[in-house]
């Protein structure tokens, strides 16, 4: 589909189908998964573990947009700006599938090993319940006329909030929980044997990415 300018860009039918396909596209993948793996909590847990890390990987590219934009103005950087909306609203929806992940852990954990078998702490989930809140606040407001309803000043505002709140739960997620764990537990949370290297570091460096760009992008403004 050819890219034109942000003006003429506008809620389609070939965007919405192409953000269902890819949330179903993850979702029947999950349950592929469950179909050989089974449904008890370690494999849960796994599937949790798996799509977060998807919706991190689109997240991050929907966060970058906006600073490569400024530090490479082309015209490639531009057309993708140009789709951070659908990009972020993306996102938003293949991690509902991670969402349905943790209500379904809850219904399938019998109540009294809830305590030992929860993936997170209380707090944990908590400050992940206000990011989500937060993150669907976002999707109610990427339409021009909801936009327009609450004004761009307290659009803007929500947005940076909300993207800097989930962009800090990714952070804290794995960075804890790479740094709490010990390798004999790390390694059983890599899928087929993969190095705890593999399946940790490069989402760390992921999530860094947009703030360093960021930082990056202050220090060339001060120079």
């Amino acid at each position: 589909m050819p890219l034109a300018p942000a003006s003429q860009i506008h809620w389609n039918f070939r965007i919405v189908l192409c953000i269902a396909a890819i949330t179903f596209f993850e979702y029947m993948a999950v349950q592929y998964y469950f179909s050989v793996s089974g449904t008890d909590i370690e494999a849960i847990k796994f599937a949790m573990r798996s799509t977060a890390r998807f919706s991190c990987l689109i997240f991050c590219v929907t966060f970058c947009l906006g600073p490569a934009h400024k530090l490479w103005a082309n015209a490639t950087t531009q057309a993708l700006l140009q789709w951070r909306r659908y990009i972020g609203v993306c996102f938003a929806s293949v991690h509902s599938v991670h969402v349905w992940l943790i209500i379904f852990l809850f219904w399938v954990t019998p109540k009294i090993d809830l305590a030992a078998n929860i993936p997170v702490p209380i707090y944990e989930l908590l400050l992940g319940g206000g990011a989500l809140v937060l993150m669907y606040l976002m999707v109610a407001t990427s339409f021009d006329r909801v936009t327009r309803i609450v004004g761009i000043r307290n659009w803007r505002r929500l947005h940076v909030i909300g993207m800097y709140s989930i962009w800090a739960i990714f952070l804290f997620c794995f960075g804890e929980g790479y740094l709490s764990a010990t390798t004999e537990e790390l390694r059983s949370r890599a899928p087929m044997g993969l190095s705890p290297v593999i399946f940790y570091h490069p989402f760390l460096f992921l999530t860094l990415l947009p703030v360093v760009m960021r930082l990056w992008l202050l220090v060339r403004r001060s120079a």
